[in-house]
């Protein structure tokens, strides 16, 4: 082996056994781009990125933290399971080391890990240009709703809840007298009606007329939105449950996946922001 090779091998190995040395002293870390990550093989360096992708083994978590725009991303092993969100933002710390062409660091102990925030901020127009990208990501957007259609909503009285599923949508009245039949742990609403005068059946006693035609008085305590949330022209339909029932400009958190039931990307929020 000639003398210029044998030079650089120990010159990277003394590298990251000073770099062990300076983590040992607590030595705040270098931090560095993830672009140049790769850069400073051998240092120890801190940075910020969005974990993109993650997968488990017996002895810990392996993932990449990318940029913004899933451009650059540098590999980060963890010797202990993490529990972490795809989408979530953090500030990893390590001793840099070569693997694949790309940038790795190796977290030493839980301290070596900063979660940021939660989930990532994406705009719906970048976001359906490469939606691919997104895919099992935890996600905030925002814009403005059209088209909403109640696809569930749970209902109360003084007995109760209930599941309620009204297949025609529902906009009405937050209380009102509900007709339909009770089956398979859900009230499958036919009608709705303002105002009633005969007989109608507690909650509580639903299951007692399983698959009869009854009514109900209760109140809508939360809706399931299905709708389309717009933004600079592009619309993305969203999944999400609301106390209010609302067409304004809101902020969803949620899973953006590829549903093969609607044959288009979708966000799976919980609650409006």
């Amino acid at each position: 082996m000639k003398k210029w090779a044998i030079l650089i091998i120990n010159i990277t190995i003394i590298g990251a056994i000073a770099g062990l040395y300076l983590y040992s002293l607590g030595i705040p870390a270098k931090h560095v781009s993830i672009n140049d990550c790769i850069k400073h093989v051998g240092e120890f360096v801190s940075v910020t990125g969005i974990v993109w992708r993650i997968s488990h083994s017996e002895d810990g978590s392996f993932f990449t933290v990318s940029d913004s725009v899933f451009s650059n991303y540098v590999y980060v092993y963890s010797q202990f399971h993490l529990q972490i969100n795809p989408g979530a933002k953090v500030m990893v710390k390590g001793i840099v080391e070569k693997y694949h062409s790309h940038a790795e660091i190796t977290l030493q102990s839980r301290e070596d890990i900063t979660k940021i925030s939660e989930y990532m901020h994406a705009s719906i127009p970048v976001i359906l240009e490469n939606p691919e990208k997104y895919i099992g990501l935890k996600l905030e957007v925002s814009g403005k709703i059209v088209n909403p259609r109640v696809s569930y909503f749970n209902l109360t009285d003084a007995t109760g809840y209930v599941h309620g599923i009204c297949k025609q949508g529902y906009v009405g009245e937050r209380e009102a007298y509900f007709y339909g039949t009770y089956h398979n742990g859900s009230f499958h609403i036919k009608k709705a009606y303002a105002t009633y005068t005969s007989k109608t059946v507690d909650i509580a006693d639903l299951p007692k007329v399983k698959n009869r035609v009854v009514i109900i008085h209760a109140k809508i305590y939360d809706y399931g939105i299905s709708a389309g949330l717009l933004s600079h022209n592009y619309t993305l339909r969203v999944f999400y449950k609301t106390a209010s029932f609302s067409r304004d400009y809101v902020s969803l958190i949620g899973m953006f996946i590829y549903s093969s039931q609607y044959g288009e990307y979708i966000l799976v929020s919980g609650n409006v922001k």
